[in-house]
């Protein structure tokens, strides 16, 4: 049962390693869903929103890593 555990707790890291950028994640997800939802932009840009600020949180956490080492 033990391995099994360690297991699923390394697969788990893979995903939720970093606590911080899952939040951000989750943030500009809700984000642009609240965007999206409103209609405020037309769909094209509420992709670009998503896409552009996925890429800055990851850059920032590739820059906040490059620091820490």
């Amino acid at each position: 049962m033990n391995a099994i555990a360690h297991a699923v707790r390394a697969l788990l890291g893979l995903f939720f390693d970093d606590g911080e950028l899952a939040l951000q994640i989750l943030v500009l997800l809700a984000g642009t869903a609240v965007v999206a939802s409103a209609e405020a932009l037309p769909s094209w840009r509420s992709m670009a929103l998503l896409v552009a600020g996925t890429l800055v949180v990851l850059l920032g956490n590739v820059i906040r890593a490059a620091r820490n080492r």
